[in-house]
């Protein structure tokens, strides 16, 4: 008896050894059961950790401010708050006919800009946020391209015509030309940062058509690769440097036009119309592209000047808060402020 019970014990001791000794490898994407679809960045992975809870900023010397390096450590595991643009299926299956959330389904419009600069957007943004389980479908439109980076949760992202399922973790992004695809998050509930771009033409104009005849537009073949990436590799790390395109490489024989994104950081003091190429825009911005920056760590103001040829003149202040989407036009001048001298991080997209 003494030694079944020792042979026991020494088992179970090897087994809580060998739990402690080895770390289980990231799971790798199988791109072999993907024919359909382009990876742009590094593998994706599921990611377990605990979603970090708000609080308090660290405290930065100013005399250090560019040395200062806002990297995973600091980063935020995932978004756990709802931004003012925040769409909700309230169902198990949810159908976007539209493919854009109404205006009626959200505080501010997808597509209305903010600082409200009299003019409207040339895309539409909204923070789709997800039940345990509940699947959002977007119908095929050939003049619609759908962009999304996941906030929070893990959630899977099959297109429409083959229905293969890909696990995206926070920070990750897809690019679907042509929307048509469904995604469902899992038992525990998401959220995915979305913005619905033109593939050609006006969105609003494709947004008729769609509305008009979902057949009309219905295509058998995806008008373009669809594209997952991982923006953790594209991480503005301190203030004055440029992370690059995120786009990763161009697909063979396509022309790829879709948002570029990138983990970035607002600098205090930043102005835009004396700053380095790169500081304050994605590198090859240009005239008529749109910065979306969707803040999600840090406080403080924005202060906007519109000098463009085609702009209204506005000017004003707008407080940066945590998932309050701010849309700024090529060619706008502002500048970032905060008392605690931290730089403001954000989620920054660059749209055409």
């Amino acid at each position: 008896m003494f030694n079944r019970t020792a042979s026991v014990i020494f088992l179970l001791g090897l087994g809580v050894l060998a739990g402690c000794g080895f770390d289980m490898p990231s799971r790798e994407l199988d791109k072999a059961s993907l024919p359909t679809v382009v990876t742009c960045t590094k593998a994706l992975y599921i990611s377990s950790d605990d979603v970090v809870e708000e609080g308090g900023d660290p405290e930065l010397d100013p005399t250090v401010l560019d040395s200062v390096r806002a990297d995973g450590r600091d980063w935020p595991v995932s978004v756990p708050f709802v931004s003012d643009r925040t769409a909700t299926c309230g169902q198990q299956r949810c159908r976007r006919s539209g493919i854009v959330p109404r205006s009626s389904e959200v505080a501010t419009a997808p597509s209305d800009a903010y600082p409200s600069i009299g003019e409207s957007l040339p895309f539409a943004v909204w923070q789709e946020e997800f039940g345990g389980n509940v699947k959002v479908e977007y119908p095929r439109a050939k003049g619609i391209g759908l962009y999304g980076v996941v906030l929070r949760g893990v959630v899977g992202v099959a297109p429409m015509e083959d229905r293969v399922v890909s696990s995206l973790a926070p920070w990750s992004s897809f690019s679907a030309p042509g929307a048509g695809i469904a995604v469902t998050a899992d038992s525990s509930g998401g959220a995915v940062l979305m913005v619905a771009y033109s593939l050609g033409g006006t969105l609003a104009a494709a947004q008729t058509a769609l509305d008009r005849s979902e057949r009309a537009v219905y295509w058998e073949r995806r008008p373009g690769s669809l594209l997952f990436g991982d923006l953790s590799g594209f991480r503005q790390s301190s203030c004055g440097e440029s992370v690059g395109d995120s786009a990763g490489s161009q697909v063979a024989g396509e022309q790829v036009r879709f948002p570029r994104a990138e983990l970035g950081l607002v600098c205090p003091g930043l102005r835009s119309a004396d700053a380095a190429p790169g500081q304050d825009w994605p590198e090859g911005a240009q005239d008529g592209a749109w910065m979306i920056l969707y803040p999600v760590q840090g406080a403080g103001v924005f202060e906007f000047v519109d000098e463009r040829s085609s702009g209204r003149g506005f000017k004003g202040k707008v407080e940066a808060v945590k998932g309050r989407v701010l849309t700024v036009p090529f060619g706008m001048r502002y500048s970032f402020s905060t008392e605690d001298r931290w730089p403001l991080q954000v989620v920054r997209l660059v749209v055409r």
